[in-house]
């Protein structure tokens, strides 16, 4: 790798096996990146922790053979594992690496969302999930509702209503595991909004130019 700016970076090596994405090797390593060339880094590749869970539904049916449950890295939006959920609603990931990953269960319809997600006592929706080298994840309960809410509301200037003002809603507070429940749209020429799909919680809502209203 040529012309790399100096800074901190993670170097990732990631091998799949033949015909599969879903399990391989895989080996992650922080760096420090100089002026001089660095010529004496070496990256050992390893298998990674199996991590096993089971999607149920709440408040209406659902199709989880439809779905795929994906880890995102927190340190550098890197996959750390996927897999698609079977029918009865369980799933398995394969060789996930050491890390702090952030959960996404992909294909759910609108007003589906993820109600709550642990393992044992762990509220992984809160804390993420976290992977140790050499330590058992358990079992990853997964539970999604079509409770979703709806907001509406309006924004004025001076006392008049304020078309296309951004309007942006925020888990409150927001952690590296939620940012995902953030929505935004804008005002139409009433100066009204709505947002859809919401998942139940305390949330801020603010105007793009930083001002706030309850």
């Amino acid at each position: 790798m040529r012309g790399i700016p100096p800074g901190s970076y993670v170097l990732i090596a990631q091998q799949r096996s033949s015909g599969s994405d879903e399990s391989g090797y895989s080996a992650r390593q922080k760096i420090e990146v100089g002026s001089d060339k660095n010529d004496s880094i070496t990256l050992a590749l390893g298998r990674g922790i199996r991590v096993s869970g089971r999607v149920s539904a709440i408040g209406g049916n659902l199709h989880p053979e439809r779905l795929f449950a994906e880890l995102t890295s927190q340190e550098d939006d890197f996959p750390g594992g996927w897999a698609r959920i079977k029918k009865d609603g369980s799933f398995e990931m394969l060789d996930v690496p050491e890390g702090s990953f952030t959960l996404n269960v992909n294909g759910l319809e609108e007003g589906w969302y993820v109600k709550s997600a642990r393992i044992g006592a762990e509220d992984v929706l809160k804390d993420g999930l976290q992977i140790e080298k050499g330590e058992g994840a358990g079992t990853l309960q997964v539970l999604v509702s079509n409770t979703s809410a709806r907001l509406e509301g309006s924004v004025k200037q001076d006392d008049k209503p304020l078309m296309g003002a951004r309007v942006r809603l925020n888990p409150d507070p927001e952690t590296a595991y939620n940012r995902k429940r953030m929505q935004s749209t804008s005002t139409d020429q009433a100066g009204h909004f709505s947002l859809n799909g919401i998942v139940p919680g305390q949330y801020k809502i603010v105007k793009v130019d930083g001002s706030r209203r309850s």
